[in-house]
């Protein structure tokens, strides 16, 4: 499967105020929502439209779909939780397809020009101020959660 992976790593001090399953609770939900937001972006800015300039790197060029399949194809995993407590946890999300096409493109190979529609989700900005936005927030919302009892 060709794909984008979203990690977050151990982040002790940013969650030092929230109890071990409300942090849980907080990277899990995070993860789906930012994940979810980058398969609409691909699906929309990459794999929508026509290319206009050969590269396929500026933002809002697509692939010249011809069917639809590889647009379509685009999902996300569950959040996995990997490491324990004492080694470290990790939280991982994969972003991508198994359409056996799809690394020719994304990479380049077999003669094909490289047009990424992966990788350019994750360097937009705004999906990356997105993905702040979207871990503050639940951080917020967990602190609240966890002041009246809940």
């Amino acid at each position: 499967m060709i794909g984008a992976e979203i990690k977050l790593n151990n982040l002790p001090q940013l969650f030092a105020k929230l109890k071990a399953p409300t942090k849980e609770d907080v990277l899990k939900k995070t993860l789906r929502d930012v994940a979810l937001n980058l398969v609409r972006w691909v699906k929309k800015e990459r794999l929508s439209g026509r290319v206009t300039e050969p590269s396929g790197d500026t933002p809002g060029e697509g692939l010249n779909v011809q069917t639809g399949n590889l647009r379509a194809s685009i999902t996300k995993s569950r959040v996995e939780v990997k490491g324990s407590l004492f080694s470290g946890k990790e939280y991982e999300v994969r972003i991508g397809t198994n359409i056996e096409y799809a690394p020719k493109h994304e990479l380049g190979l077999n003669g094909f020009p490289q047009r990424r529609f992966l990788q350019p989700a994750l360097e937009d900005i705004e999906n990356q101020r997105f993905a702040l936005d979207e871990l503050t927030r639940r951080i917020n919302i967990g602190l609240n959660l966890e002041k009246l009892g809940l």
